[in-house]
């Protein structure tokens, strides 16, 4: 991690008067911590953000927003009876509901309005939503976790103009369309 040096003041009084003092300290730079916002992972967070963007001149400035998936890593707890969440279909989509907080769902990242693409590494767009959730059942079976990539719902709409455009990469997370 990368730190810059900062001077915090630090006031104390003496017999006459206020005396200011300023100490050293070592603080993390911005990209440090934008960094670790991004990767998420610890015993009780497992996520990470990329960027499936790809860049192209001819868009404007607000399709050039990236759009970033977020892989879900969903553990089995032993304390947790299932994953705490409801998936449902809606408009064609597969759709986090609701997600119980301290659940494992929630650990992994999963958010009300997440819409999963890929379980594993298989994309799930054109799925029915009984072939989703079988396929989540199967993964738990045999290993007892799940990777789930997510978008946000509200970033579905860009994604899909961005997808025709051809300006979806997901080779950056190991997978393909």
């Amino acid at each position: 991690m990368n730190f810059f040096i900062e001077e915090l003041p630090v006031v104390s009084t003496t017999e006459n008067g206020i005396e200011s003092i300023h100490i050293r300290t070592r603080r993390p730079s911005i990209d440090s911590l934008i960094s670790t916002v991004t990767s998420m992972s610890s015993k009780s967070q497992h996520y990470e953000f990329f960027n499936i963007t790809k860049t192209d001149e001819s868009s404007t400035d607000e399709q050039q927003t990236p759009i970033h998936a977020k892989l879900c890593r969903l553990r089995q707890s032993k304390n947790y009876d299932g994953y705490g969440l409801v998936l449902k279909f809606q408009q064609h989509l597969h759709v986090i509901g609701e997600v119980e907080r301290e659940s494992p769902s929630y650990r992994a990242g999963l958010r009300e309005n997440d819409v999963i693409l890929f379980v594993g590494k298989s994309n799930v767009e054109k799925l029915t939503h009984d072939d989703v959730i079988v396929m989540i059942r199967a993964m738990t079976l045999a290993s007892k976790k799940v990777d789930l990539t997510v978008l946000r719902k509200v970033e579905i709409p860009k994604y899909k103009t961005l997808q025709q455009k051809g300006l979806i990469d997901w080779s950056v997370m190991g997978l393909e369309k």
